[in-house]
């Protein structure tokens, strides 16, 4: 037989504040060292959308990199 326990206390549910607009990344800057690992993701595996996320940047410093080659 399974002992009883005591109630549970009440949950609290603290709300957060919340801005109406997400606030801005501050935007990095890729090291000119990681411009051909950046071109070779791109070429052989992922899109820019997807490379611009894994460095949190936008995609246009991606497509900057890209032109630059």
């Amino acid at each position: 037989m399974l002992p009883m326990l005591s109630p549970a206390a009440p949950v609290r549910h603290e709300e957060r504040e919340m801005s109406a607009a997400p606030k801005q990344q501050a935007m990095r800057e890729i090291p000119r060292s990681q411009f051909g690992c950046v071109r070779t993701l791109v070429k052989y595996s992922m899109t820019v959308a997807e490379v611009a996320k894994v460095y949190a940047v936008a995609a246009d410093e991606i497509a900057r990199i890209l032109r630059q080659a």
